[in-house]
């Protein structure tokens, strides 16, 4: 999931800062929707921590993943790290065993 979205992370933070919050939410709804049921599943399957919400996970990734994009565009972290750092900070921080 990270790998496909790294492209895009610099147009999340576009939207993001050019669209009210409404606007941002239901532009992504359905994206929101597939991320959320990823961590659920992840959840009921013992991968993801329980004590945290999938939505606030799926929110978690969202801002790793732009704060990353725009250390990258200003130079502060590698353009190739991007997915890399993104999911090992998710992961740490969401993962089960990561605790």
């Amino acid at each position: 999931m990270i790998v496909e979205l790294v492209p895009v992370a610099d147009l999340f933070n576009l939207l993001y800062r050019e669209q009210s919050i409404d606007e941002v939410y239901a532009q992504g709804a359905e994206l929101d929707q597939v991320i959320t049921e990823l961590f659920q599943r992840g959840q009921r399957e013992g991968v993801f921590r329980v004590d945290l919400s999938a939505m606030w996970m799926t929110e978690a990734f969202y801002s790793l993943l732009g704060g990353a994009a725009q250390a990258a565009q200003q130079g502060r972290l590698a353009s190739r790290d991007v997915g890399l750092v993104t999911e090992q900070t998710l992961l740490a921080g969401v993962g089960e065993n990561e605790r």
